[in-house]
């Protein structure tokens, strides 16, 4: 799915539902519904109370850099890349163009 519209339906969320600006859960699931993903009053409730992805993937983050679970060599090898080219770049670029090279958009 295009960013631009994902960046709308985030838009247009945090701006009809206030409650969405100060929770990740309610900002997540009312996007997913948006992109059709029907929960039921009792799913998004559950949602409401579970860690948001952010807090998962930290921790997942911090195990690895212990040295547990580590990710396959080919994720470990594109994770290398990626770092030494943000090394490589950030001295000279903003974080959006970071981003936009990041994915691809500019080479």
């Amino acid at each position: 799915m295009p960013r631009v519209k994902i960046a709308s339906i985030v838009e247009k969320v945090l701006q009809e539902h206030p409650k969405s600006r100060d929770s990740d859960n309610d900002l997540l699931a009312r996007v997913w519904f948006a992109l059709g993903l029907k929960l039921t009053k009792e799913q998004y409730d559950v949602l409401q109370s579970l860690p948001s992805s952010d807090t998962i993937t930290r921790i997942r983050r911090k195990l690895q850099e212990q040295g547990k679970y580590k990710a396959s060599e080919g994720i470990q090898k594109y994770r290398r890349y990626k770092h030494r080219v943000i090394r490589q770049n950030a001295p000279t670029s903003d974080a959006e163009h970071l981003e936009r090279y990041l994915n691809g958009d500019e080479l």
